[in-house]
């Protein structure tokens, strides 16, 4: 059911966390976190759906002028908590854009997780506040900053490396089928558009050389240990 996407018809990435196997016996829920792409061009029906689906905090991860394109639908909507939270500074944007054909994209996804510290911290803090219902953090394609964002979670949970590469790879074939993505790979697909498994498994190698797993990670973010077993508590079946 993992690779199932939502069936919305503004929204073509949206997809939840729920039904991974853990390592110690458990199982990520449904009905807590989506990871989704663009938001902006949701309907009314879409928008209802999400909040019976149980939305309750929404997180934007694209740039301040990406926001400003496409406003988000959420950010004035009473019953949900809407948090903007750009994982792209605008020296990382600088950078990605310089490198565009030429660096993979798991270079760039190790330094998002890097450089851009601050703002994944400020992610999960909100993560960890929210006391009930199901968020949706999503950027434009539900790939990059989402994908890394998913990693955490799903490594926060305990699911095997595996699972999360798998929960990485359906992005490009999801968006593929938007007609706004049509538009922009007719004659070709740039490499960093893909999500190729090779990405996030060289994301993982990164964690896992560096800080030794991906809970140790985010506690060089500053989460301590009670901190990152509360979010983990969202995230697994009892």
């Amino acid at each position: 059911m993992q690779y199932i996407r939502l069936p919305l018809k503004g929204s073509y990435n949206t997809r939840d966390l729920g039904g991974y196997p853990t390592y110690d016996g458990n199982v990520t829920r449904f009905n807590q976190f989506l990871r989704s792409d663009e938001v902006g061009y949701l309907d009314k029906d879409d928008i209802e759906f999400l909040k019976e689906y149980g939305v309750k905090t929404v997180i934007d991860l694209r740039t301040e002028n990406e926001l400003d394109q496409i406003p988000n639908p959420f950010e004035n909507e009473p019953s949900i908590q809407f948090h903007h939270i750009s994982l792209l500074s605008q020296s990382m944007i600088q950078e990605m854009t310089k490198n565009f054909n030429t660096v993979s994209m798991d270079v760039n996804y190790v330094n998002t997780l890097e450089k851009e510290k601050r703002s994944i911290a400020k992610v999960l803090k909100v993560i960890h506040d929210s006391e009930d219902g199901c968020v949706l953090f999503h950027c434009s394609a539900g790939k990059d900053q989402t994908g890394l964002i998913a990693m955490l979670l799903l490594g926060i949970a305990g699911v095997d490396y595996q699972d999360i590469i798998t929960n990485y790879e359906p992005s490009f074939a999801n968006i593929s089928h938007n007609p706004r993505v049509k538009k922009m790979i007719m004659c070709d697909v740039p490499p960093m558009m893909l999500s190729n498994y090779t990405f996030m498994q060289k994301t993982l190698k990164h964690i896992d050389y560096k800080y030794g797993s991906i809970k140790d990670y985010v506690k060089s973010l500053g989460f301590i240990h009670s901190e990152i077993n509360q979010i983990r508590n969202r995230l697994i079946h009892r």
